[in-house]
């Protein structure tokens, strides 16, 4: 079974502000989900890494302050950056208004889409979201959503995902390595797009190296 250290953490994800403790952390949880081999483990590391800005982020930021950044984050939502000044600089109206009516939220009004902004390694979004999660690892995250953005329960939560959407799967489909189109197909389950797949690739080769995939 595979065993990550604070030190592996310290050299490969920089950014980490503890890394003894996610090391540990992650020692505890990831054997719950079956990732347990050397690439899936530096499959799961290189992508949460990534999302979570090396383990130092595990609440969205909806702290805007140029209708520009806004219209480039939500196109539709802000065309050109229209219509973006109630919500610069007012993290609680933007995220009711761009999560409102969206994955089991209620309307603008209902205070969900703040709610139940991302958060955790994979940053989970919405009451429905919230839900399943809530079910499978055994919070109350319908009532205490903050506690998603727990250490464990980030972790938890994101190694649930990774579970439920078969990637230990991807991460052994070459012989020890993912295969590239593979690597791609994990990284759109993951984000919904191939936001810094260079980036989660190159981590990816660094942590295989070091665990010895």
């Amino acid at each position: 079974m595979v065993s990550i250290t604070g030190q592996l953490l310290r050299e490969k994800l920089p950014q980490c502000q503890d890394p003894d403790g996610w090391a540990e952390t992650l020692n505890q949880v990831m054997p719950e989900f079956d990732i347990t081999t050397p690439s899936r483990a530096a499959a799961f590391i290189a992508q949460t890494g990534i999302e979570s800005a090396g383990f130092s982020v595990l609440e969205e930021n909806l702290f805007f302050t140029t209708a520009l950044r806004l219209g480039k984050v939500w196109p539709s939502r802000f065309p050109g950056g229209a219509n973006a000044a109630a919500y610069l600089r007012n993290p609680e109206a933007l995220g009711n208004f761009v999560y409102a009516n969206r994955m089991g939220n209620g309307d603008v009004t209902s205070g969900d889409g703040f709610r139940f902004r991302g958060r955790g390694l994979l940053q989970i979004t919405g009451r429905t979201n919230y839900g399943q999660v809530a079910k499978q690892i055994g919070l109350p995250l319908q009532d205490k959503p903050e506690m998603l953005g727990e250490r464990a329960n980030a972790a938890r939560s994101a190694a649930y995902f990774w579970q439920a959407h078969h990637l230990n799967a991807l991460a052994d489909s070459g012989a020890g390595h993912p295969r590239e189109e593979d690597f791609v197909r994990m990284t759109m389950i993951i984000n919904g797009g191939k936001q810094a797949l260079a980036q989660r690739e190159a981590l990816f080769a660094r942590l295989s190296a070091a665990l010895g995939a």
